[in-house]
């Protein structure tokens, strides 16, 4: 059995190669006023799953703050 968070899966639901590592995709374009509410919420979610992850903000040219906020999240990788 493996347990992930909350969930425990039988050892037969889990492939040979492992669960491997998942990745988060939140595109942003003028989103400073929702962006960290929206990260915590991801952070929270994928913590206690358990599960190895990686968060990627694309911004693609806002003209708010968006990357400003991005960068105070030191586990989300901005891209722009």
């Amino acid at each position: 059995m493996v347990q992930t968070g909350r969930q425990v899966l039988d050892q037969r639901d889990v492939p040979p190669w492992g669960l491997g590592k998942v990745s988060v995709v939140i595109p942003a374009f003028n989103e400073e006023a929702a962006i960290g509410h929206d990260l915590e919420t991801v952070f929270a979610a994928m913590d206690e799953a358990a599960l190895d992850y990686e968060v990627q903000v694309v911004d693609d040219g806002s003209g708010d703050s968006t990357a400003e906020v991005v960068r105070r999240y030191p586990r989300a990788r901005l891209i722009r």
